[in-house]
């Protein structure tokens, strides 16, 4: 059974139908509002450019032996160290506050890198020399605090934050592999046919997700996965009940006391009924799966959002194709029955019922016409389904 929904987003399907539904999108990130990285390559340039200029212009006595190197490097390193110390404070408070690292620490970086450098210049060649000594002392215990505070917020401060937005490259990419497991387990839901058929599908495996469009492919898998496991468990039980030999001519004859049949129909009702409740329980209880989801709120009430819309409409659909299963089954006990009350006016020739009267192989006919009619319907709600899933993927 299967049953399509218009809705723009993911498409989703279901197991004993091969239906679809949606899962609404992911938020993208917002485009950077502005490029700190080449302001932080120019200003190193420039202190530089300064440091050397100084360094030339400075007594030879007073230069570092004359070596314009050193002369330059000393200085620069001098101011840069104290200035990435504090760009590296600036830029963890600003994830604090939910502000970019990298744009709140190249500012920083940025800002007093010169200042810093012209201050030291200032300072008399042999002094410069002691406090590079001493910079690389206080550089050496910083990285050992620096590491120590990296690991307190990786482990303690980071999990509290926010996870951020995937960027439109990594939604795309997510959606694409979403539309391509929907499309894979749609195909393989029903045979050439398209009636249903065991599903022996597999779904890529790959590196744990790193964002939110990443992780809901991951979490649509494992709701495909459900689907899969249903329809198995549907067919596998049907089957085991006898529903592929239940009209077989042979076995109707060899059933000559009309025992056998009402068994096999009790357990077949019940089989279908039951299966019935639990794909209903499994598209209407998706919002408790979503909302037991490791999700931020604001992603799960956008997808529970999305996905109540969709159900609304593919719902009845849904529900028809339940509703046809449960009606063959009571059109096969009809066949069944008219089949066992007229056995003395048919026989059995080339595999097909031979009747004696007419308006017994019209009633007969017109049984199977029927039955006949509920899978063409639940075929043209399948071919909807996988036209759905096409529709929805684009628009989202």
């Amino acid at each position: 059974m299967s049953a399509p929904d218009q809705s723009a987003g993911r498409a989703v399907s279901c197991p004993g139908c091969a239906r679809s539904t949606l899962v609404p999108g992911i938020p993208v990130a917002p485009k950077s509002g502005g490029r700190t990285w080449p302001w932080v390559f120019l200003v190193t340039l420039l202190a530089l450019a300064v440091a050397a200029a100084a360094h030339m212009m400075r007594p030879p006595a007073e230069a570092a032996g004359g070596d314009i190197v050193a002369g330059t490097l000393s200085p620069f390193i001098i101011a840069a160290v104290p200035a990435l110390l504090l760009a590296l404070l600036v830029g963890s408070g600003a994830l604090l506050i939910r502000r970019s690292f990298g744009r709140s620490a190249g500012l920083t970086y940025s800002v007093l890198l010169l200042p810093l450098t012209l201050l030291v210049l200032l300072i008399p060649g042999q002094s410069r020399v002691k406090m590079l000594q001493m910079t690389q002392v206080l550089q050496d215990k910083t990285q050992g605090i620096q590491q120590r505070v990296n690991g307190y917020f990786n482990k303690t401060i980071r999990p509290l934050l926010p996870k951020p937005e995937p960027t439109r490259a990594e939604v795309e990419a997510a959606t694409a592999g979403m539309k391509e497991d929907a499309r894979k387990l749609l195909s393989s839901m029903v045979d050439e046919n398209g009636l249903p058929q065991h599903v022996d599908v597999q779904f890529p495996v790959g590196p744990p997700p790193t964002n939110e469009a990443e992780k809901l492919r991951v979490f649509m898998q494992s709701f495909f996965a459900d689907m899969v496991t249903l329809q198995n468990s549907y067919l596998k039980e049907l089957e085991e009940a006898g529903i592929s030999t239940l009209l077989a001519p042979d076995r109707v004859v060899s059933d000559a006391d009309f025992k056998q049949t009402p068994t096999m129909l009790v357990q077949i009702r019940a089989i279908v009924q039951d299966y019935k409740a639990k794909a209903d329980a499994l598209m209407v209880n998706f919002p408790q799966k979503i909302e037991s989801s490791d999700f931020d709120q604001k992603t799960k009430a956008g997808m529970v959002r999305g996905y109540q819309q969709g159900l609304a409409k593919s719902m009845p659909l849904f529900r028809e194709t339940w509703d046809i299963e449960v009606s063959s089954v009571e059109l096969m006990s009809d066949i069944l029955d008219h089949l066992h009350a007229k056995r003395k006016s048919w026989t059995l020739q080339n595999g097909q019922y031979m009747f004696q009267e007419q308006a017994d192989v019209d009633r007969f006919n017109q049984l199977m016409d029927e039955l006949d009619r509920g899978i063409q319907r639940q075929s043209e709600i399948r071919q909807k389904s996988m036209e759905g899933v096409e529709a929805n993927m684009k628009k989202f």
